[in-house]
Order: structure tokens, then sequence, then C-alpha cells
């Protein structure tokens, strides 16, 4: 099990506009804990130690939070689109390791969904996560959810995720992994797994929808 203190006031002006400041200090707590379900575009169960700061009033919230993920945690994302997930052309190079030194596949751009949907136009929430990933937490990047073709994921990397449900949502940072597989379905026919090789990273520079994916693995 794990535990969490936390501190803060509640502040008003006769029993009106009420606020709020509260600060916490966490150790292995259950974080985030979503089931899969086939509209969601992320999903997992987050383990982890952390500390942050809650505060606003009536109408804003506004979040600090950094955590850095413990055993157990498993984050999912699906990337797969139902328009171009039959071809793998555009995404993967093979290259004969006999012939090259790039052994593997290099495994290149992938794009995110802005999540719109999570927009409220009533209250207003500023969200700042600063997530100090390791070797705790498996990522899972689906290319194909239908296939179950994807990345599994462990590795190091600082994420900074900014969040306004009434503006933008913003992802910084680089992923570097230490290891991993890519699984791949070839025409319903083949199914492959490639090793993939420490080294390889995956980097975003703000908009969610550009992020960069640089991978080698080893069939």
């Amino acid at each position: 099990g794990g535990s969490c203190v936390a501190m803060g006031q509640v502040t008003h002006h006769k029993i009106s506009d009420f606020g709020y400041d509260m600060r916490f200090d966490a150790n292995n707590i259950l974080a985030y804990n979503q089931t899969d379900g086939h509209q969601k575009t992320f999903w997992g169960i987050v383990h982890a130690n952390g500390s942050g700061r809650l505060w606003g009033n009536t109408s804003q919230v506004n979040a600090e939070i950094n955590l850095s993920p413990t055993t157990g945690t498993t984050f999912c994302y699906d990337s797969s689109d139902e328009e171009t997930t039959s071809s793998t052309s555009d995404f993967i190079r093979f290259h004969d390791s006999r012939k090259s030194s790039a052994q593997g596949s290099s495994i290149g751009h992938t794009s995110a969904t802005s999540p719109q949907s999570l927009r409220d136009s009533t209250t207003t929430i500023i969200l700042h996560l600063n997530a100090y990933i390791n070797p705790n937490a498996q990522i899972v990047i689906y290319t194909d959810r239908k296939t179950g073709d994807g990345l599994q994921l462990h590795g190091n990397g600082a994420i900074n995720v900014s969040w306004h449900n009434k503006g933008r949502f913003q992802l910084t940072g680089l992923y570097t992994t230490t290891s991993g597989e890519y699984h791949l379905t070839i025409q319903d026919l083949m199914r492959r797994t490639f090793r993939i090789q420490p080294g390889g990273y995956l980097r975003f520079a703000g908009s969610a929808e550009d992020g960069d994916l640089n991978l080698k693995g080893i069939y």
C-alpha cells in the first residue's frame, strides 16, 4: 500500500467566494486507474511517488504535479487510425542486417489526437504535470489496436504535460528506451516480434500531434 500526506487551507469572504490551497507528498499511491475501453485513447494503471499543489476557487482549478512511477505501472496509448492501419509501408522500414549496419526496423513519425473531448465550458482547469519516467513503467503504444500490434517500452525520461480545458494541450520532453518489443502482424498471416534496442527515443516539442519516434528493432 501507499501513503499520502496533505496540508492546506480553505479561505472565504463572509461564507462566500471560497478558495483553497493544498499541497501533498505521496509515496507509492495509485495515481491513475482507467480501464480499457474501445473509445478511449489513453488508459492504464499508474502507481507513483510524487508531490504537488492544488489551488483555486469555485470557478478555476489549478494543479502542479510531479511524479515518478513505481512498480506495477502500465500506461497505454492508442495511436491507430482505422483508415491507415492496414498498411505498414508508411510506418516501418526493414533492413537486412547482413547488408547494412542498421539492423531491424526503424519506426518513424506518429501522431496523437488532441483531447478536445476533455474540454469543459464551465469550470476552468489548468494542469501542469511533470512525469519523471523510469523503467518501472511499461509504456504501450498501439499502432493497430484490432490486431494488438504496437510497442511495449521501458525507459527513462522527463515528460511535461500542460493542459487547459478551454485552451491547448501541450506535451514536451524526451523519453529514451532501455528495452522493449514491437509486435507486428502482416496481412493477418504472419506475426513477428522485434526486440527494441536501447537508445531509441520518443520526443515531443509542444504539439502532441507532432511527436517524433526513432527506434530500432531486431527480429
